[in-house]
Formats: structure tokens, sequence, C-alpha cells
């Protein structure tokens, strides 16, 4: 019986041991308190293992004496280097910056970066939850750039972030950068808040492509950002070369009058498939501003950037003063729009509620309120200099409700010279008039514009044709807007 009960004993012995080795480590919580300097808590963050929680007891942490760098370098102050972590923050735990200056030697805004996040090998995941951000020129930036400004390349950075329940306030340039990402992104319920006409981004991502190397995000990851509040930025969120996004319930303003350049949503270059609704946009001087087209960069190369497969439906756009919804480029094709209510506030400054020089669209069920010089405008033109063109056209419009518009031209829908195969049929009741300068272009329940039963008109010499800047053919200075390296 001793020599059954010695086997037995030795046989769970070694099953337990067989156990414990194969397990795997349980994650470390580490707590950190403001009375630590900076220096100590990245100690602790270098000595975290994969899978390790950070978390910051409830005060302020004084991190104003970090590094300043510019947008064009690597660093923070706080740093995560080829780690799987998480930072949790308590209720009323802050980190502070120090305000973003002005570099003398080269003119570029210079300042303090929260967290830096560098994972070259893509193989790590980071979250964030509940920490509180104050006065950075970036809080977040996750990012692996080579730090020349005259030759910027982005190279492969981390695989998953999440970043949720996070504040971030008194921001000079960017709340959350994320560039060459090669995993899942989830960026949801926080709270951004820039310096409007001074701040660039609330929130930046971007897979970029550099001549010689092309960095797309992989096809299978999804890009979410859902229930964020963004406020008083140039931009509220930008999405550049993306795919697979859900942005849904997100509340995007400006306060300032002055910030007429701001744009709520930005989307350039998207490779197949996007759900962009439910969002709120008020005050700002672009809605949503698409892009997908041919680009002539440096030294004569062409670059084409598809937009395609995108759905913006049931967004309101509130008091925008340029243009609200705009649809560029020569290659931004099968997208839908839907059942979006758009308010322009500026008889003058609002140039368009719709604008497209995009093909194979479609617009339906979409309410156009408020003024501004055109209801809808379909833009066709060409550059001889660089052979660029992009020219509106199989565009489908069908039961937009816009009598509720009051354009400046007597005509709700213009259609420039060299579009053409556009469809638009209007709502039986409406009296919506059109101006054609196009070809084989289809209309129903709309009015051909009659100057004799208008009497203000506005000849054509006189309007859109000379007045009003057609996005297209200022295209290389709008991309001139789009920064290289955030």
């Amino acid at each position: 019986m001793r020599s059954y009960h010695r086997v037995l004993f030795c046989f769970m012995a070694l099953v337990l041991l067989i156990f414990v080795v194969s397990s795997p480590a349980y994650a470390k919580k580490w707590e950190v308190y403001p009375q630590m300097t900076r220096g100590t808590i990245q100690a602790v963050i270098d000595a975290a293992k994969d899978g390790d929680v950070i978390y910051f007891n409830s005060g302020t942490y004084d991190f104003s004496t970090a590094p300043a760098i510019d947008s064009f370098q690597n660093g923070g102050a706080l740093q995560i280097v080829d780690k799987s972590l998480t930072i949790k923050g308590a209720p009323g735990s802050t980190i502070v910056g120090a305000p973003a200056m002005t570099d003398p030697t080269n003119g570029r805004m210079k300042g303090i970066f929260g967290f830096w996040i560098l994972n070259s090998d893509a193989d790590k995941d980071v979250a964030f939850n509940g920490l509180t951000f104050r006065t950075f020129m970036t809080g977040i930036f996750a990012g692996n750039v080579n730090g020349d400004h005259n030759n910027p390349v982005v190279y492969p950075n981390l695989r998953n972030l999440q970043i949720k329940n996070c504040t971030f306030t008194d921001i000079y340039r960017n709340g959350i950068a994320v560039q060459g990402e090669r995993g899942d992104l989830a960026i949801t319920d926080n709270y951004i808040e820039g310096l409007s006409t001074i701040s660039r981004f609330g929130i930046y991502v971007d897979w970029y492509w550099e001549a010689g190397h092309t960095l797309w995000q992989p096809d299978n990851t999804l890009v979410t950002i859902n229930n964020n509040s963004i406020s008083d930025f140039i931009g509220g969120l930008s999405l550049n070369q993306v795919s697979n996004v859900e942005a849904k319930k997100n509340n995007i303003s400006t306060e300032s009058s002055l910030n007429t350049y701001s744009v709520g949503i930005a989307i350039w270059g998207l490779k197949n498939w996007a759900m962009i609704a439910d969002n709120a946009l008020s005050n700002l001087g672009d809605g949503i501003d698409v892009w997908g087209g041919t680009e002539l960069l440096a030294g004569g190369v062409l670059f084409q950037c598809i937009a395609t497969g995108m759905t913006v439906k049931n967004n309101d756009f509130f008091n925008i003063w340029n243009w609200g919804l705009t649809v560029g480029g020569d290659l931004d094709y099968s997208n839908s729009f839907t059942n979006n209510t758009i308010q322009m506030i500026d008889p003058q400054q609002s140039y368009a509620a719709i604008y497209s020089e995009g093909f194979n669209n479609e617009y339906k069920n979409n309410i156009l309120e408020g003024y501004g010089v055109n209801a809808v405008y379909l833009s066709g033109w060409d550059d001889p200099a660089d052979a660029l063109s992009a020219h509106a056209h199989n565009e489908y419009f069908k039961n937009n409700r816009i009598a509720a518009f009051t354009p400046t031209d007597p005509y709700h829908y213009f259609l420039d010279i060299n579009t053409h195969d556009n469809t638009i049929i209007g709502l039986h009741p409406e009296h919506a008039f059109y101006l054609d300068n196009g070809s084989n272009n289809h209309f129903e329940n709309v009015y051909l514009y009659s100057p004799q039963s208008t009497p203000t008109l506005i000849s054509l010499n006189s309007s859109k044709a000379t007045n009003i800047p057609k996005k297209g053919a200022n295209q290389k200075a709008r991309n001139n807007m789009k920064p290289k390296i955030e």
C-alpha cells in the first residue's frame, strides 16, 4: 500500500508541476502615485512584463519638465517600448505637461507628448482607460518615424491599441495620433478638447504611403471610433488611407467662429469599407470631407489613392460655414450618402451642402437646409499643366429634400462643364431648379432654370464658375494641408 500511495503522490505532484510550468503568469498590478517622479514612473513601466497593469492613483502628476519635441520626432514624457500593457487611471488621476511653443530655429511647434508607444515588430497590445491628459502637444502618440523633416518615413508600429474613457484638455496639436498600426484600433468614449485655431486634430489615424514603400493597414483589422466628444480642433477626426472603419455617435464641434477652416471628419483614402453614422457635427467650416484621387508628387510621380465602399448615413450637420459634404477626387466612387441632415448658415460663404467630383456614388433622402450658393454642386475640372482631372459622372441623386435650402444662385443644382451622365430625381412636390453645363445628364421632378422666371438671375460668368473655389482645381493646395507626419 505504501508503494501505491507513494506512486500516486509522485504522479499528482508531477501533474501539478506540469500545470504550474505550462500556465501563463498572472498579470501584475503596478501602482504609481503623484509623489513619484517621472523617472520613477518610467522605471516602473520598464520593469513591467507583458500583460501587466500600470495603475495611476488619484492626483495630479507633473510632467512639465519632460523634453519638448516636434511632430517629426519620437518620444514622450512616458514611453512604452515593446510591451503589452494596460494603463489605467483612477478617478481624478491627471497627468499634466506644459504649453507648446514655436521653435525659433525652424518655426515648427514644439512641446511634450504624454505617452509615446513604440513597437516596431508590431506584436504588442496597449490599452488606456480612465486617465486624464492636460496641456500636452499630443496626448497619446503611437508612431515610429525617422525624424527627418525633409524626408519623413513612417514605419509599422504596434499591433492593437485601445483608448477608452480618457479625457484630453488644452491640447496644442493632436489629442490622439496613431500611425502604421498593424492590428485593431478602438478609440471610444473619450473627451478630447483642443485650443481652437492652433490645435490640429482630435483623433489622427494614418497608414502612410511613401515613394518606394507602401504601408497599408492589414485587411483583416478593424478601426472603431465611437462615442467620442471632440471640440476645438482644426480637424476633429482625420482618417488617412484607412479601411474597415466604424465611426459612430461622435460629437464633433468648434466653439470659435474664427475657425472657418475646420472640418469635422476627413477621410483621405478608403480601401474597402467604412460606416460613418449617427455623428453630430456642428459649428464647423466643413462637415465631412472625403477624397480619393490621383495626386502629383514631387518628381512627377503620380500616386493614386482610392476611396470606395463607404456608407455615410444619419449624420446631423449643424451650422456649417463652407462645405457640407464634399466628395473629391477622380477615384472617389461607389459610396452611399443617405438620410443625412445638412444645415448651412452663410449665404455667401457656404458654397454647397453637397459637392462632388466623384462617380457612381449614391445620394438619397438627405435633407439640405439653410443658405448657400448652391444646394448641390457637381464639379468637372481639368489641370492641363499636370494632366489631372476630375469630372463628376454617373452620380445618382434621389429624393433629397432641398425646399428648406435658399440658394444665392437661383438654382439649387449646379452641374459644371465636363460633368456627364448624372441622374437627379427630386421630390415631386418641391420646386427645385437646376443649371446644366455638362452633357447627357438626366433630370426628373426638378426644373430647368429659366432667366425669365427669376429676375434676380446671377449670370454664369459671375457665379460659381469664377467666384467659387473649385476644390478639385485647388487639389494640390488642399493636399498640402494634409500633414506628412503627425
